[in-house]
């Protein structure tokens, strides 16, 4: 939340200075669109598109790890984790996420056995 507001405030900033600067001419004013463009991309790829830190890694690889513990085959559970990652869930809620996928796995186990087993 704190990196958006930055964004956003540095972009409102950006085009404040641009248009002070830009803005007596029409020419201007597309020189100022332009850069303004520019760097709201070059913005948009340092906060949305960076690299998740070792420790976060290292926090998705357990994640990962406890649902392959519970019968979730690691290709799914990779999948599943992409998935919440790229609709920006954050890690509270990824957590709460997978720990529903893990109950709902293990309540599946346990109708499996109960089924199988000799009466």
């Amino acid at each position: 939340m704190l990196k958006k507001t930055l964004l956003i405030v540095a972009l409102v900033l950006i085009a404040l200075m641009g248009y002070s600067l830009f803005a007596t001419s029409s020419f201007g004013a597309i020189i100022m669109v332009v850069i303004f463009a520019f760097i709201a991309f070059v913005i948009y790829n340092e906060f949305v598109t960076r690299e998740a830190s070792q420790e976060e890694q290292e926090r998705y690889w357990e994640i990962v790890q406890s649902m392959t513990d519970v019968g979730i085959s690691r290709k799914t559970a990779i999948n599943n984790l992409n998935e919440l990652v790229r609709k920006g869930y954050s890690l509270p809620k990824i957590l709460e996420e997978v720990d529903k996928s893990i109950a709902a796995t293990q309540q599946k186990s346990k109708r499996e056995f109960f089924r199988r087993s000799p009466r």
